[in-house]
Parts: C-alpha cells; sequence; structure tokens
C-alpha cells in the first residue's frame, strides 16, 4: 500500500515539474548567432553598443587562409611541443620562441624536420633555425587573425 502512494505521489511531482518547464516556442535565436537563410547565403545579426547591423554573406565566396611557411609544418608550438610516446608524426615540427628543450618528442617518432630555436632540442636530430620559427610562428599568428 505504500509503496502504490509513494508512485502516486511521484507522478504527481512529476506532472507539477513538467508543467512548470519553460515552453517558450520561440525559434528565433539570439542576437549575434548566425541563421542558415538557405544554403547559399548566410545571414548573421550582429550587436554592438545598442546598435544592430545585418549582413549577408556568400558560403562560396570565402577566401582561403594564407598559411605562409607556417604551412610547412605539421605541429608548430610556441610553447612546447609534449609526446605521448610512441607518436608518429610525418611533417615538420617546431617551437619558438621557447627553448628547443621544450620541444620533447623523439626523433624516431618524426618523419621530417625538427626545428628548434637553439642546441637544446632532440639531439642528434634536430635543426637550430631560429629565424625559420619566428618566421612560420608570426605566419601562424598571422593566419589566425585572418581567419
Amino acid at each position: 500500500m505504500k509503496i502504490r502512494n509513494v508512485f502516486t505521489t511521484m507522478a504527481v511531482l512529476l506532472v507539477v515539474l513538467m508543467s512548470s518547464c519553460d515552453q517558450n516556442n520561440d525559434t528565433t535565436p539570439p542576437s549575434g548567432t548566425a541563421q542558415v537563410a538557405n544554403s547559399v547565403a548566410l545571414t548573421s545579426k550582429v550587436s554592438a553598443v545598442g546598435k544592430s547591423v545585418n549582413g549577408k554573406t556568400k558560403s562560396g565566396s570565402l577566401a582561403a587562409v594564407n598559411l605562409g611557411i607556417a604551412g610547412n609544418f605539421a605541429i608548430l608550438s610556441k610553447s612546447g611541443i609534449t609526446d605521448v610516446y610512441k607518436s608518429a608524426i610525418t611533417g615538420d615540427i617546431g617551437s619558438s620562441p621557447i627553448t628547443g628543450a621544450a620541444v620533447l618528442v623523439r626523433c624516431n617518432e618524426v618523419v621530417g624536420t625538427i626545428y628548434t630555436v637553439d642546441a637544446a632540442g632532440p639531439l642528434p636530430c634536430s635543426i637550430t633555425n631560429a629565424t625559420r620559427l619566428t618566421t612560420a610562428v608570426g605566419d601562424m599568428q598571422t593566419a589566425y587573425t585572418d581567419a
């Protein structure tokens, strides 16, 4: 008998809980979100300092992001590269401006070149080329901003 009362009470509580949930069926997205108008055009509404600007962009007109020489790297970092042995990395890797000691991969895990800013990188396979790394990291930052 007590179990039956518990089930009845739970059912009533569930109905009350469900009916108290917000059932707002407004499908208008919040300000600042993008809406897909059709497969070609995107419409976005941007709010800034109380002003709204509506814009249309064709998705087919987006330009590719120029990676510069950063595109030649499989892994490019400013703060070091950690490792889970035995990794298999195909392509060049590098880290700058941090010291080569922060590149923690082993030579046999990389099919490519390991670039470091100093001689502290993985030996004997790393190449010290601070100029190339500085340019690549600059190109990476520019590409990020452009994207």
